[in-house]
């Protein structure tokens, strides 16, 4: 069954995840690979063409990638399988991803996965609103590759020790 917000391209793009390993650094896809394969990533982009290039940096780590259209799409999708990780672009149709990051903050199986969001022409005094709204980092479209890596590691790294911390 394929989810709503997946269209043919976002299929073809995770079924060749194999042929998209050129597009990590060793140092970053060995680390991503040992300690997070099988994660459950929501990106959330109401725009399709976004959707498919993060399917494509993203595709050769194993992650499970799920794709929303916009923030209430994400909210729906997050409550009925939690994220380990969201990316949320800021600019959307139907709800922005800082209205969706603050509902997404009041509910208890979200309340602590790492939300970094995605926009273009970031100035500075919008990151302010990005962090008030509940998100926890910023990338910037277009995409750069060995910086989106880093900071789903860094994100990934942190949940996964504070989920180890919590067991002991």
């Amino acid at each position: 069954v394929r989810d709503a917000g997946r269209t043919d391209h976002d299929e073809h793009l995770l079924a060749t995840a194999g042929r998209k390993r050129e597009l990590w650094r060793d140092d970053l896809l060995a680390p991503m690979l040992q300690r997070h394969a099988g994660r459950r990533v929501l990106i959330v982009d109401g725009d399709p063409a976004d959707r498919v290039r993060l399917g494509e940096l993203l595709a050769a780590a194993r992650l499970d990638l799920d794709f929303a259209v916009d923030g209430a799409d994400a909210v729906t999708r997050a409550s009925n399988r939690p994220a380990d990780l969201i990316l949320m672009s800021v600019r959307m149709p139907v709800m922005d991803g800082l209205t969706a990051s603050r509902v997404l903050r009041y509910l208890p199986y979200a309340r602590d996965v790492p939300i970094i969001a995605m926009s273009d022409g970031i100035l500075d005094d919008e990151y302010a609103s990005y962090f008030v709204a509940g998100m926890d980092d910023v990338v910037a479209k277009p995409f750069v590759a060995d910086a989106l890596h880093r900071r789903l590691l860094r994100w990934l790294d942190r949940r996964a020790a504070a989920a180890n911390a919590a067991w002991r």
